[in-house]
């Protein structure tokens, strides 16, 4: 996508590049003045050709020589030291856009996601507020919104096709919009709403591999005006937080999968002896208490908790008839293992 070149075409190396420009014509210039009057000075056949020049002294050539080698000097420190600091705040932006990355794909818990994303994404970029919307059943819905008056938005429900956030999503494509009142796409709706005043956006689709799930939209930049350099970073910020939204979906469904097959389980179990339904979810929940006052990790909790729910599920191969032979209800643990 243009999106994706974008990131690799990244602007601080055409704004070196431009400056490194600079520093070439400001060179050219101070060698081709001083050539052309060394030469009329020097060569006589050259001084005719070069005669509009004035006839200068040596003295004068000399001072010449000296004051435009120091403007050169000085104009090379200039630019240099402006090539150098957006090479350390780009540097820097990156550096914060990798630690937050690794952040990112150790979280495995939905909204805290969420939250972390738009957290580091404001912080980035000092935005004045922004929100998170993922696609549901053809609409964008607020996930996440954090700013002044814009969290009583999350949960509202937008067509996907309206507003910047929805040409976003249908387009895959970043928006840089420096006054949204100059652009027709902007709808004013939401801020009727909020009562906050939206004048800047910076909005940026995430993608995964199935097409676009969702975008960040960021509002009002506190330090003036978004820059290319905030989309870049974003951007790269948005496809990382994308691989993670996904990764968490995914768990999050096997999740909710085995609490359901659990459920079916359990309901089958305490079908098994009605007089002891429940007993099962008594014993995980007491077995969690005990881990906790342990230290037991979180993952050994975990799978205590599960084993405890399934300990009983060598009842469900115990035959009909012989759910009145208490000894052969007492095997039920080797069945289950078995």
């Amino acid at each position: 996508m243009a999106r994706e070149s974008n990131v690799i075409e990244k602007s601080i190396i055409t704004e070196i590049r431009q400056r490194i420009r600079l520093l070439n014509a400001i060179a050219a210039f101070i060698i081709i003045t001083l050539l052309a009057v060394i030469l009329k000075y020097l060569f006589k056949p050259v001084s005719e050709v070069l005669d509009f020049l004035p006839d200068v002294s040596i003295t004068i050539i000399i001072l010449m020589v000296l004051g435009l080698t120091g403007i050169g000097f000085y104009m090379w420190g200039v630019v240099s030291r402006q090539i150098i600091k957006s090479i350390g705040e780009y540097s820097s932006s990156l550096d914060h856009v990798l630690a937050v990355t690794k952040v990112l794909r150790e979280e495995i818990y939905g909204d805290i996601l969420l939250g972390k994303i738009m957290d580091y994404s404001l912080s980035i970029t000092n935005s004045d507020a922004g929100s998170i919307l993922l696609i549901e059943d053809n609409n964008l819905v607020f996930k996440v919104a954090k700013g002044e008056r814009v969290t009583e938005l999350i949960g509202t429900a937008l067509p996907k096709n309206k507003g910047i956030a929805g040409w976003v999503a249908e387009n895959g494509n970043s928006l840089l919009i420096a006054d949204v009142k100059e652009d027709k796409r902007f709808n004013p709706d939401i801020d009727a709403v909020t009562g906050h005043e939206t004048r800047s956006v910076l909005c940026v689709p995430l993608v995964t591999g199935t097409g676009v799930i969702g975008v960040i939209e960021l509002l009002n930049k506190k330090d003036g005006f978004y820059t290319k350099k905030d989309e870049e970073i974003v951007a790269y910020l948005a496809d990382q937080a994308a691989i993670s939204i996904a990764k968490v979906r995914f768990y999050e469904d096997q999740k909710n999968y085995e609490i359901h097959l659990t459920d079916i389980l359990l309901e089958a179990i305490d079908s098994q002896i009605p007089e002891m339904r429940g007993h099962s979810k008594r014993v995980a929940y007491y077995s969690n208490i005990i881990a906790k006052k342990i230290n037991m990790s979180e993952e050994k909790r975990k799978r205590l908790y599960f084993a405890c729910l399934m300990h009983d599920i060598g009842l469900l191969k115990i035959k009909p008839e012989d759910k009145t032979n208490r000894s052969e209800i007492k095997r039920h643990p080797v069945i289950g293992y078995e």
